[in-house]
């Protein structure tokens, strides 16, 4: 995505020649973005230009209020017309199921429970155990409502989601230890219990792509509730990359892509209009008690840009200092 205004090209030139890797990050990120329309970045552009950039926190700044103004609110640009070039294919399997991890801290203060507790309710509404105690079905059902109500009302929860499709990371999810497995192959860096300085609790969330079509009816202006992730949905990061126009899907950056015995293949990631979890949508809780890997962010994302070329031909894309 060449800038449209010659100071915003020539300050994210100058960032991505620069030394830091988060920061070149953030430019090359908007300089290789292939899906946002002319028009989406026009807008974006002339906010930029009204809040007189000339240095990175002034960017970073002007950012988070694009966020506030366009993207953290009801009907986010990102689902409607203006985003149309993101759109996912309106065929999408509307049977596939999708992932995400929430972080649970909140719910279990608003519930007043333990991480146990949570985990008990979960297998019996799932058959997993048949019974708990002295709780009736009936009763496990109520619990479970105002679990779901919890997280919908988590402070943290954004807007719009990212998420997974299942399909390779069943393995992942089965497997006793998923909350690490699945934070690292999500790409998850913010989830780290080392910078934090104590355990994060966890809950693995799975529904449907029926599920997200069925609550996008009830939104206004809503013509594309599933589309790829862009530059201009979410805050500036290096662990995000945007995906080339020939990519199916967006996707993850694999924090564990240099640990012995990974799988390498990619994992296929949308973005999606808020939903209000229900019951069933709650699929297990964990807590992460591992650091990320020890991997610098350059390194992940030029493996990461690497399997992308392989994988869509595009042997150009990723090329940031080139289209500056």
């Amino acid at each position: 995505m060449i800038p449209i205004s010659t100071g915003l090209h020539d300050f994210l030139s100058a960032l991505a020649q620069g030394d830091d890797p988060e920061t070149i990050a953030y430019a090359c990120n908007y300089l290789m973005e292939e899906r946002v329309a002319q028009q989406r970045q026009q807008s974006y552009e002339d906010g930029l230009s009204a809040a007189r950039i000339i240095d990175l926190e002034e960017w970073l700044d002007a950012h988070k209020n694009h966020l506030a103004a366009h993207i953290q609110i009801p009907t986010p640009e990102t689902f409607t017309a203006l985003n149309a070039l993101a759109a996912h294919a309106a065929c999408i399997d509307e049977t596939l199921h999708l992932i995400r991890i929430e972080r649970l801290e909140h719910a279990l203060a608003d519930l007043r429970t333990e991480l146990d507790t949570v985990s008990s309710h979960i297998d019996m509404y799932h058959n997993r155990i048949k019974h708990l105690n002295d709780v009736t079905p009936a009763e496990n059902h109520a619990w479970m409502v105002k679990l779901a109500r919890s997280l919908n009302a988590n402070p943290n929860a954004g807007r719009p989601r990212f998420a997974a499709l299942e399909g390779a990371l069943v393995n992942d999810m089965q497997d006793a230890d998923w909350p690490h497995r699945l934070r690292d192959r999500l790409g998850l860096r913010h989830l780290d219990p080392r910078q934090e300085k104590r355990p994060i609790p966890v809950v693995l969330m799975r529904y449907s792509v029926k599920d997200v079509l069925r609550a996008a009816k009830k939104v206004r202006d809503v013509t594309h509730p599933i589309t790829m992730p862009t530059v201009l949905d979410h805050e500036c990061t290096a662990i995000f990359c945007p995906s080339p126009q020939e990519a199916e899907y967006g996707r993850t950056i694999d924090l564990a892509n240099f640990e012995p015995g990974h799988d390498p293949s990619m994992i296929n990631e949308i973005l999606h209009l808020r939903i209000n979890y229900e019951p069933q949508h709650i699929h297990q809780v964990g807590v992460l008690t591992r650091a990320i890997p020890d991997t610098s962010i350059r390194d992940l994302r030029a493996i990461h840009i690497m399997q992308l070329q392989e994988e869509t031909g595009r042997k150009d894309f990723g090329k940031c200092e080139q289209v500056a």
